[in-house]
């Protein structure tokens, strides 16, 4: 189980392109479901089938299948947007139980692998958290053990199935583990654990005798040559950064199948952390400003990206898009 801060809470992701790459489903003012057109730059609330609820909707992801993955409330919905119809993925309304006793845990945050179709979960019970699994096709989730990481920000995963997301303020990288059949129940009772290092130290931390100015990782959309972040106010809101840095190795903080193979892992000697700390930092590309939501999502074919914000220095937030690798441009005013 993780103990979490109260006055922290995930940020799950609020937008998210259509399979075909030419819209963005978004969630707009007050939990609504919207839709952008790329080309046209128009958004309209679409037709919804009658499970969804606008008003209720909170996290958005897209499923290998092209659903659209629709969070409300306790449950998670597929969205299939031809058809206009949803079949349920799961729901937290009953009790789980993490260590032996159930609790209620409500999800904030969700993120779809798309090398196996798995979905992981960010989840709260009062000032509890807790890390979920839930493998595809299946209807059980199963808690993932972690250890001193007790938030996990705007979780993504790559298409090589690293999952990154932001820890107080900073980017980590890793994945979730079966633990090896021959390991369980010596000593430890989990099937799952999380394995994950810290590989790019992106919060700008300070102490002063005023409001905090700090800021730090709190949206992450993960891409195959760039992992793309929203960096926002640390204990406060008005103020934040979108950027990207380049992707790591597709075996960093993955745990091979074969132990004896286990070459991988030198990045927790110091001078390799160092090494990978460096070739982040120097990566580091600035697009916009944003102190608030940004929107920001990747295509599946990871050859777009969308984000909100506005051009260092103009004040003028709006919607922009990335397309293979270009400067950023704008298609559509500020959501009204």
């Amino acid at each position: 189980m993780l103990s979490a801060l109260t006055t922290l809470t995930a940020s799950a992701t609020s937008a998210v392109f259509s399979q075909d790459e030419k819209s963005v489903y978004l969630i707009g003012n007050e939990e609504q479901l919207l839709q952008l057109d790329l080309g046209s730059g128009k958004l309209n609330k679409p037709a919804l089938p009658k499970e969804i609820h606008q008003g209720q909707i909170t996290g958005l992801g897209r499923s290998n299948a092209g659903n659209i993955l629709v969070l409300q409330g306790d449950d998670l919905l597929a969205y299939d947007v031809t058809a206009n119809k949803t079949v349920p993925v799961l729901s937290f309304e009953k009790k789980l139980s993490v260590d032996g006793t159930p609790e209620k845990w409500k999800p904030e945050d969700f993120a779809y692998n798309p090398t196996d179709g798995s979905i992981v979960f960010f989840t709260t019970a009062g000032e509890d958290t807790s890390l979920w699994f839930l493998p595809k096709d299946q209807k059980s989730p199963k808690a993932v053990f972690v250890r001193r990481v007790d938030l996990m920000e705007g979780m993504s995963f790559s298409r090589t199935g690293q999952l990154f997301f932001g820890y107080r303020g900073d980017l980590w990288c890793g994945t979730v583990v079966l633990e090896p059949e021959d390991l369980r129940g010596k000593g430890t009772v989990h099937t799952y654990y999380l394995n994950a290092i810290r590989i790019a130290p992106l919060a700008t931390l300070e102490t002063d005798d005023a409001t905090p100015s700090a800021q730090g990782v709190q949206v992450t959309a993960a891409g195959t040559d760039r992992i793309y972040l929203h960096s926002l106010r640390l204990g406060g809101s008005g103020f934040g950064n979108v950027l990207s840095v380049v992707a790591p190795d597709p075996k960093t903080a993955t745990v091979p199948t074969d132990p004896s193979t286990d070459d991988n892992r030198s990045y927790f000697e110091l001078d390799q952390r160092l090494d990978l700390y460096k070739a982040e930092l120097a990566s580091v590309k600035i697009y916009a400003e944003n102190g608030s939501e940004s929107l920001l999502c990747i295509s599946g074919s990871g050859k777009k990206i969308f984000y909100r914000g506005a051009e260092k220095g103009s004040g003028e937030t709006a919607l922009y898009l990335i397309e293979n690798d270009q400067e950023p441009r704008k298609i559509a005013p500020d959501l009204k």
